[in-house]
Formats: C-alpha cells, sequence, structure tokens
C-alpha cells in the first residue's frame, strides 16, 4: 500500500501517540492518494486494445468487460473508476487521430457496456457521446465499429436510450446511405432494433421526435427514404402513438417520395399514405384547417427545397429521374376527395387553392381527372347548397383568392382547362354580382382578362367566354354593358383579323344572351365617338357586320319589328310612336356616317325620304372617292340587293305596289339601280321594279301636280 509513497508527518504522530481513530483517518488519506496514482486499465492491455490485429484487441475488450464486472460489485470505489476508464476510452482512444486508437476505443466501449449490463443506463452520457461522433468518420470500418458499439448500448440500455433517440436517428439517418455495404447492413439491425424498443415501450412520445424526422423527410437519397418511410409505417403502427395531430409536418415528405426514381419506394410511400388515409378516415376529429392547404401546396408545388447532410454516401439519388408529378397529384387528390366528403364547410376558405389544383391536373391523365371531377362536383354542390344564404357564402370563400387562381388558367395550353376555368368563373360571377347592385370598379376590372379570351381560336371557349361576360351584364347594373362594349371595340382596334372573322359571331352571342335592344344601342353610342383612322374603320366594318346581323339572324325579328315605324311619318298620316323612333334615330346617328349601312337601316325602318337622302349622298362619295372606298360600298349595296329578296324585306317588296302610298321608297329603289354596274345585283333589282304596275306608276306620276312631283320617280 505504502510501495513509491509519501509517509506524512500525521503518520508517525498517530502511531506514536497510539490515538486510534487518528491512525485510521491518516491511513484512509494514504490510500486514496496511492489510488489515484494506480492506472485505472494496465498499460499491456491498453497496447492490445490498439493493436492493427483484431484479435488482441478483441482479447484486451474481453478483459475491459470482465474488469467492468469487477467494479459494479464494488459499492464504494467502482463508480469513479467506471468513469475513469469510459473517459480514457471516449477521449484518448475514440476521439484519437489514429484510425487503431478509434477502433480500439469503439470496441473497448462495446465490451464495457456489456460489462456494465443493468447499470450501462447511469453512463449514457459518456458512453454514447464518442460513438456517435466516429459515424462521419473517413474509415469505414471505424464506422462499422461505432455502430456496432451502439447496437451494444441500445441492446443493453433498451428504452433509457431513448431519451438520445434524436441523436441516434440523425446518425442513422447517414449511415442507411453509407458507400460500404458491413456498414448499412450494421446500421438496418441497429435500425430494427431501435423500433423494436419503441414499439415495446409504451410511455414513449414522438412530440420532441417529430421534427428531427420532419427535417430529415426532404432527402432526397432513395436510401435514406427507405429509412425514414419505414419509420413513419412504425411509428403509425404503434397504438400507443398517435400521429394524426404531426400529419402537417411530415406529409410534404411522404408525398415527395412519391416522385422518387426507385419504385419500391414509391410503392412504400403510397401504402404508408393509404394507411394514413383509412385510420384519418375512421377519426372523429380532423383538422381540416391545418391538413387541407399542407396536402393542396403536396400536389401544387412544382419543387421542394431539398437537404443533402452527406452528398458522399448519397449514392441512390433520384437526380435523374423524371418529376411529372402524376403519381403525386392522384394521391392527393383522394386525400382532397375525402376532405371534401367528410369536411363538407370546413374546406370552404380552401376554395381557392382547390380550384387552383382541379385546373392543375385537369389535363392530366384519366384515371387522375376523373378523382378532380369527383372533387369539382363535391366542391360545387357545397357551395350551391351554401348559396342560399349568399352574404354567408361570400364571407367563408376568400372571392379575391378564388378569382386570382381562376385568372391564371385562362391561357392555359390546354382547351379542357379553360373551359373549366371559364365554368369556375361563371359560378364566382353569381356570387361576385348581385341583381340590381352597382358593380364596384374591382367587379368590373374582372372584365379585362375575361374580354380578351374572345381571342381564343377554340369556338366552345369563345362561347362560353361570351356566356359569362353576358352574365355579368345581366347581374349588374347598367355601367357593366357600356365597360364591355368597350373592351370588346379596344379588342378589335387591336386585333384586325379578328374584328373581320369573328366579331359578327360575338355580337350575334351577346344579342342572342342580352336584350339586343340594349346592345346595339350601347354599340351605336360608341361607334358613334370614334376620332381616329383606327377606330373609324373598326366602326366602319363592325356597322357593316352590326346591319347584316339585323337583317339575316331570326333571333333579332324582335328588334326589327320595334324599328319598322310607320312608313314616311307624317305622310302616311300615322305618326310613329315615341319610343321606336328614339330607338332608330339612336341607331341612325352612328349608322349614318356609312351610307350603306344606313340606308339598309333607313329602308327596314320604313324611312324612306331619308333612303333617298342616302342614295344621293352615294352617288356624290362614289363621284368623289378613291376606287377602294367606290368597291366597298358598290358590294354593299350588292348586299342590299340580295336582302331586298329576302324573306325579311317581304313587307317593303309588297309597299313597291302602292307607290302613289310611298313614293319616296319608289324613288330609293330606282336610285339603287342607277348606281350599280350592270351586274347580277343590277339585273335582280331591275326585274323587280319591272314587277311594279306600270298603271300604278302612272296614277302615280298623275297624282302629283307638276311642282310637287317627286323627283327621280317616272313621271309623263
Amino acid at each position: 500500500l505504502f510501495s513509491g509513497t509519501f509517509l506524512c508527518p500525521s503518520f508517525f504522530r498517530g502511531l506514536k501517540e497510539l490515538d486510534r481513530p487518528r491512525f485510521c483517518r491518516t491511513l484512509s488519506s494514504m490510500a486514496q492518494l496511492a489510488y489515484q496514482d494506480e492506472p485505472a486499465l494496465s498499460a499491456a492491455l491498453l497496447r492490445s486494445l490498439s493493436d492493427r490485429v483484431y484479435e488482441k484487441r478483441k482479447t484486451a475488450a474481453l478483459e475491459i468487460e470482465a474488469r467492468m464486472r469487477e467494479l459494479v460489485e464494488k459499492q464504494e470505489r467502482g463508480g469513479k473508476d467506471i468513469e475513469r476508464i469510459l473517459e480514457l476510452l471516449g477521449k484518448e482512444y475514440a476521439g484519437s487521430n489514429q484510425a487503431n486508437y478509434r477502433k480500439g476505443g469503439l470496441i473497448g466501449l462495446a465490451a464495457a457496456t456489456l460489462g456494465l449490463n443493468s447499470s450501462a443506463h447511469k453512463y449514457l452520457n459518456l458512453l454514447l457521446p464518442p460513438v456517435l461522433l466516429c459515424f462521419p468518420d473517413q474509415d469505414s470500418r471505424v464506422r462499422y465499429y461505432a455502430c456496432e458499439a451502439l447496437y451494444n448500448v441500445a441492446k443493453v440500455t433498451r428504452s433509457k436510450i431513448l431519451a438520445h433517440l434524436n441523436e441516434i436517428f440523425q446518425g442513422l439517418c447517414r449511415l442507411c446511405a453509407d458507400i460500404d455495404q458491413g456498414v448499412k447492413n450494421g446500421a438496418q439491425l441497429l435500425d430494427r432494433l431501435l423500433k423494436d424498443i419503441v414499439a415495446n415501450e409504451p410511455t414513449f412520445t414522438v412530440d420532441a421526435f417529430i421534427p428531427v424526422l420532419r427535417n430529415h423527410l426532404n432527402h432526397t437519397s432513395s436510401h435514406v427514404r427507405h429509412f425514414l418511410v419505414g419509420w413513419v409505417s412504425t411509428l403509425h403502427a404503434m397504438p400507443h402513438v398517435d400521429l394524426h395531430p404531426f400529419l402537417p409536418q411530415i406529409l410534404e415528405g411522404l408525398f415527395a417520395m412519391l416522385n422518387d426514381s426507385s419504385r419500391e419506394i414509391r410503392q412504400r410511400a403510397d401504402s404508408c399514405l393509404a394507411q394514413m388515409l383509412r385510420t384519418l378516415q375512421a377519426s372523429e376529429s380532423i383538422a381540416f384547417a391545418e391538413l387541407t392547404p399542407v396536402v393542396v401546396r403536396c400536389a401544387t408545388e412544382q419543387s421542394r427545397r431539398s437537404i443533402e447532410i452527406e452528398p458522399k454516401f448519397d449514392e441512390g439519388s433520384n437526380s435523374g429521374a423524371a418529376d411529372t408529378g402524376e403519381e403525386r397529384d392522384r394521391v392527393a387528390l383522394m386525400w382532397l376527395l375525402e376532405f371534401t366528403r367528410l369536411g363538407k364547410e370546413a374546406v370552404l376558405p380552401f376554395t381557392g387553392e382547390l380550384v387552383q389544383l382541379l385546373l392543375k391536373v385537369s389535363s392530366a391523365s384519366e384515371r387522375t381527372r376523373e378523382i378532380a371531377e369527383k372533387i369539382d362536383a363535391q366542391l360545387r354542390a357545397l357551395i350551391a347548397e351554401k348559396s342560399v344564404n349568399a352574404d354567408k357564402v361570400v364571407k367563408e370563400l376568400d372571392l379575391l383568392s378564388i378569382l386570382s387562381s381562376i385568372l391564371g388558367f385562362l391561357n392555359d395550353g390546354n382547351v379542357q382547362t379553360r373551359l373549366q376555368a371559364l365554368t369556375w368563373l361563371d359560378l364566382l360571377v353569381d356570387m361576385m354580382f348581385r341583381p340590381g347592385e352597382k358593380a364596384s370598379h374591382r367587379d368590373l376590372k374582372l372584365l379585362v382578362p375575361l374580354v380578351s379570351m374572345v381571342r381564343d381560336k377554340d369556338q366552345q371557349v369563345l362561347r362560353q367566354t361570351l356566356a359569362v361576360i353576358a352574365k355579368v351584364s345581366e347581374r349588374s347594373d347598367s355601367t357593366a354593358l357600356p365597360h364591355i362594349i368597350r373592351e370588346l371595340l379596344l379588342v378589335f382596334a387591336s386585333d384586325a383579323t379578328l374584328m373581320q372573322e369573328r366579331s359578327g359571331v360575338m355580337v350575334k352571342e351577346l344579342c342572342q344572351r342580352l336584350d339586343p335592344e340594349k346592345v346595339y344601342l350601347e354599340l351605336a353610342l360608341q361607334l358613334e365617338a370614334a376620332s381616329t383612322v383606327q377606330e373609324d374603320h373598326v366602326a366602319r366594318c363592325l356597322t357593316e357586320k352590326l346591319t347584316m346581323i339585323l337583317l339575316t339572324v331570326p333571333e333579332m325579328s324582335t328588334l326589327r319589328d320595334r324599328l319598322r315605324l310607320e312608313p314616311d311619318g307624317p305622310a302616311s298620316g300615322k305618326p310613329s310612336k315615341g319610343d321606336e323612333r328614339a330607338l332608330f334615330l339612336a341607331l341612325h346617328r352612328s349608322w349614318s356616317r356609312f351610307p350603306a349601312a344606313g340606308l339598309c337601316l333607313c329602308l327596314l325602318a320604313g324611312e324612306y325620304q331619308r333612303s333617298c337622302d342616302l342614295v344621293e349622298e352615294i352617288g356624290r362619295r362614289m363621284r368623289d372617292c378613291t376606287g377602294d372606298e367606290t368597291m366597298r360600298i358598290l358590294i354593299q349595296l350588292d348586299k342590299l340587293v340580295q336582302l331586298i329578296e329576302s324573306p325579311v324585306l317581304a313587307p317593303l317588296r309588297m309597299q313597291l305596289l302602292q307607290p302613289t302610298e310611298h313614293p319616296h321608297l319608289i324613288r330609293a329603289m330606282y336610285g339603287i339601280l342607277m348606281l350599280l354596274p350592270q351586274s347580277e345585283a343590277f339585273e335582280v333589282l331591275r326585274r323587280r321594279l319591272k314587277a311594279v304596275p306600270t298603271l300604278a306608276l302612272l296614277a302615280l306620276a298623275q297624282a302629283q301636280p307638276p311642282s310637287g312631283r317627286v323627283k327621280g320617280v317616272l313621271s309623263t
């Protein structure tokens, strides 16, 4: 005991005075000094522990295990010896710069854990840190020994190690994607052991574990994803673990795995999500407010932020995989279908996001579209059910959000997507525009992108667009129609081809859906205000098309009837009605700028005296205008002759039989005949006028005194 120690004077005084208590205290102090100088492990054992030969390291580990068992049996001094040994193995060996020392330290720590047995959990703060620090070691054997050491620690300490689960889990994420197969195998064994420990620990809670799991779910390595989806499935299958409150945090990572290049990963992620959805359906409380935006985001996001903890271990990356998002969209839509079925009113606040998703997948595969159509139908039915209380629906729905979601798809390349967007826009108009209420400036701004849709080449899209435009005008006050006409004229002014080819179709469609009189009056008012050359060109072309629509379209019969005034006004002895007169004058102010169109309007309305004046005006213009303008006028007159032969103007032809009552009509007809070149139209009109009874013309000539005869009419 006293070999190599310093004998202090107090020892001799106690021995001399035979003071037994003092002697014992002194002897104890001497023993402590001797103990501090005694090495925890022998030098030979330490040399064997760091030897290159595995068998020598193994022998040293067995001695450490036996030494630990001895120290555990010592009640008074064993604890300090254990700490000294573990610190030595952890700091001097496992933390050494030499690989053999690190291997020996890890083997020693594993053996020490086995020796400590049931007492090992008391020293986890000394056992775990050096082992975890060796997980990213450059030497694959060191990583393997670290995995083996941690396996022994977990096997011995069992549930006590769960307090350090987060740190161990992060280390396993690294090892499961290791380039060395032996390390991977060791990590898999450790992974299974940890899952077994968690499954058999009823007091385990995931509150602190979920944030770590969520952060790692963004990995793109197939090996890591295989490891992660295994943990999620294990936790979900445990009866004492409720993952439902944490689904908003982990769903995005699981949905991202549906696009993995590995078929196995996709299948496992799909199976895991399907199991979660089944248990969610049976749940009485579902956090729709938290889950719905997450699932929508999973389907609509085109890219996700991915992290790489250790790129050199990430050989299973799916960087070459084609991320079409088809599978992700399908599974997300299945979740949302259940949300709309179970949640009902709870999903209304997310209508904008849902509509955006439905429009996005409208061009997807047939299987995905079928699910989207079911969601679309349920969502529309839900809104229709709530539309009885319109104020409540408007409060629950963010109309601006829905509107912005729809407008983004109006110019989509897929026809079905555009049609579905217009269908939703039609439903939105019902909620935004109340019948009889004044349309706000915000609501009218909707018309700008909507009117621009008339450029669409698809006829079905065009008709649906005009239907929505007509509904906006019909449901709002009188300010909407002028705004619509103004925007349409701007579109026509910017696209001459569109104006020539489709403006007539658009006006016809609007007249069929709205009051044609209001449409014509507003067009006449705005065309009359045309001032620039471009606006004048638009006015000319549109006036000609409006004239043809008025005279040929059956649906315009009501307007034609209102325009048919009593012929020749006061000369007929039957005064015209004020409303019809105002309608004619409003149109005539705009039409008269273009005599050929104005002439058609006057003939239809029975304003034959004005017709004569316009014929004379046409003659003067043909004398003074260019060849192109003359050709345009002649074409219009040719069309007019064809219209005279149509059923619409049959009353006019019957009035030719009464020259004395309609003298200006006769004069106008002969005037047109004189303006026409000797073409087919000339012959048609000449043959028609030949059918006028000669005796009636003679009677007309005799009834008129020489001073009062109508100029231009045959007289003797």
